[in-house]
């Protein structure tokens, strides 16, 4: 057998997790459509920007972004999608120096000064029923609505909410407010936020069964649900069980007040 045709099997042996996905960018809006499978990981890894993802058609994923620059050349600030080996699709903007991978953006970017660039990209992902969400973004705010599967939604500067979520719901941010409202068909599962500078907001089913433990340090707690609590209820603190318990909440925050809703 040729060498031209060993290499030429050797291509065609390497897994499709290392082609890059084509994706339409016209200088200010961007796009991608393709499909996942059910049961899928579908992640998103943004910068500057926000990320929404929404309820998708079918198996239909559909990406949409809007880049907005204030300086420098913002083609340098690149949209890619990557295939995962298991099947699951990864959402990165990219910038200078990064490259999209199973885990997201990675790569260094000292090469490169961010201070010539001030891009912004906003990005919309319709999302299938069924497939675990893992959004994240540095500048900006994350949102997930009406998911049907585990959630992990991050921003560092920016406001974090999920919508729905039938499984593991988690939600952080270093700077920002978070809010959840978990699914009323979720009979198992943990639901969880984490922020440091920012309120927690929890709107639970109306008939949720919960072990809650909440936590925060200059801030109130404060709820509208029954709970029967465990132990010396503190300022600070809370545990406790709504209903009958069985999932758990866990809410942390430093500076930022936790209110416990129940949602009609």
């Amino acid at each position: 057998m040729s060498r031209a045709m060993l290499a030429t099997l050797a291509l065609a042996a390497l897994p499709a997790v290392l082609v890059a996905q084509d994706v339409t960018d016209d200088g200010r809006r961007i796009g991608w459509e393709g499909t996942l499978a059910r049961g899928a990981l579908l992640r998103t890894n943004n910068v500057n920007g926000s990320v929404r993802l929404v309820p998708g058609s079918g198996n239909r994923v559909v990406v949409t972004g809007t880049r907005t620059v204030k300086r420098g050349d913002g083609r340098l600030v690149r949209t890619a999608v990557h295939r995962r080996s298991d099947g699951g699709l990864v959402i990165c903007v990219l910038w200078p120096g990064q490259r999209c991978d199973d885990e997201g953006s990675s790569g260094s970017t000292r090469d490169y000064s961010w201070r010539d660039l001030a891009v912004t990209v906003d990005l919309v992902v319709e999302v299938p029923s069924g497939s675990p969400i893992f959004a994240e973004t540095v500048n900006g705010s994350v949102a997930v609505v009406q998911a049907t599967a585990d959630v992990h939604a991050e921003s560092v500067n920016g406001n974090v909410s999920i919508d729905g979520g039938d499984g593991d719901v988690k939600a952080e941010t270093v700077n920002g407010s978070i809010s959840i409202r978990p699914s009323a068909s979720t009979r198992q599962g943990r639901w969880a936020a984490e922020a440091v500078n920012g309120s927690v907001t929890v709107e639970l089913p109306a008939d949720a069964g919960v072990d809650v433990d909440i936590e925060t340090v200059n801030g109130r707690i404060t709820s509208d649900v029954p709970i029967t609590v465990r132990g010396r209820m503190d300022r600070g603190e809370l545990r406790g069980r709504v209903g009958a318990g069985g999932r758990t909440l866990k809410v942390e925050t430093v500076n930022g007040s936790v209110t416990l809703r129940q949602r009609a």
